[in-house]
């Protein structure tokens, strides 16, 4: 892993877009992200940006963890 190259994604900013790439790119952009090398890393507002709940660096660990996420909260 590079870890120059991580970006911290917010569960708050996951659950404030819808996930439908034709209303809102958003999540596009975050597999674009992955596709170029980045790391992304899921925090929770509040728990500091040193403890990561998840660190993402393939698509489809990326899109489960999106889809599972929206269903664990109701959308």
């Amino acid at each position: 892993m590079n870890f120059e190259k991580k970006i911290p994604v917010f569960l708050e900013t996951i659950e404030a877009f819808t996930f439908d790439p034709f209303i809102n790119p958003y999540f596009d952009f975050l597999e674009s992200l992955i596709i170029n090398g980045y790391v992304v890393t899921i925090h929770r507002n509040g728990h500091g940006l040193d403890n990561p709940m998840q660190t993402i660096d393939e698509i489809n660990h990326m899109r489960n963890f999106i889809k599972h996420y929206k269903k664990a909260i109701g959308m």
